[in-house]
């Protein structure tokens, strides 16, 4: 479906990262802030995805729920990566978990 959106956003990911995202095991990224909304596209190293949800949830959930579509490969390398990139680890901190898919040829599962 052609659906046309107002703004092409642009994600910041960790180099090693790149190739999960280009394959489509990295499907879903936590952040602080609200990077967009459903039906809205997003950039990441010159590929482009879809966002198909923004949900507000708490870290430990990510960390439990969904560190696999974080493309990792269990609880422990997520926590170990957010405090790579943050301060801190609270897992009762509140965060936007963004899923998505890639439209520009990648690897689907579905």
């Amino acid at each position: 479906p052609n659906v046309e959106v107002e703004r092409m956003n642009e994600i910041p990911f960790l180099p090693e990262f790149k190739e999960l995202l280009r394959i489509g095991k990295k499907t879903a990224t936590s952040r602080s802030k609200k990077y967009g909304a459903p039906f809205e596209h997003f950039t990441a190293f010159d590929m482009e995805f879809d966002i198909l949800s923004v949900q507000r949830v708490p870290l430990w959930i990510v960390a439990e729920k969904f560190y696999k579509e974080e493309g990792l490969n269990n609880p422990d390398e997520f926590v170990n990566i957010w405090l790579r990139i943050h301060d801190s680890y609270d897992p009762r901190r509140i965060v936007y978990l963004h899923t998505f898919e890639r439209v520009d040829g990648g690897k689907s599962d579905g």
